[in-house]
């Protein structure tokens, strides 16, 4: 089975496989990684459930793996809730010593490129923590706005109210697309 790559300038994204599933618990046990999505303890799944999930075709749902130029694994980015008309994603550059330094942006311009053209979508939704400045101001360049402000949402596990933010791209409003 040959593996598709989605090349931006910086980075390139190929979906995850079952093998990723040992790095992508590394990563989501990383309180460092896991602080910007309400889990500051990090997240402490199953390796073999991962892997089995991994393993099954789910059009409605994908996760891909972001690797930087030299074909490192760095991050991950991920689609679900897909239909028709629109998707939500999420989107995180795991090793931090690659946070900050465009390798996100890039991430983020080639993913809804390729889900635009791919899926036909009409739009792109996705949350982001109330206090993630960096990944709203990420998102608002790359031609997303804020449609909603959910304040206190929900409860982190360490008991902490969080607020979330909404924010939609429209096939219209992302110029790189057409």
């Amino acid at each position: 089975m040959s593996v598709e790559y989605i090349t931006g300038r910086k980075v390139s994204l190929r979906k995850a496989n079952p093998e990723d599933a040992d790095l992508l618990c590394k990563w989501y046990a990383d309180g460092r990684v896991m602080i910007h999505v309400g889990f500051p303890d990090g997240l402490h799944g199953d390796i073999d459930e991962l892997r089995q999930r991994l393993a099954v075709i789910d059009k409605g749902n994908s996760l891909f793996i972001i690797l930087d130029e030299y074909g490192n694994p760095i991050g991950e980015c991920n689609f679900n809730n897909l239909n028709k008309e629109s998707c939500d994603i999420g989107i995180k550059i795991c090793e931090i010593a690659y946070q900050g330094k465009g390798y996100g942006q890039d991430a983020l311009t080639i993913f809804v490129k390729h889900l635009f053209t791919t899926y036909g979508l009409e739009r792109i939704c996705l949350n982001t923590l109330l206090e993630n400045h960096r990944a709203q101001n990420l998102y608002l360049k790359t031609g997303f706005k804020i449609v909603k402000t959910n304040y206190d949402c929900w409860i982190d596990p360490t008991g902490t109210s969080r607020s979330s933010v909404e924010m939609v791209l429209t096939k219209n409003d992302a110029d790189f697309v057409k």
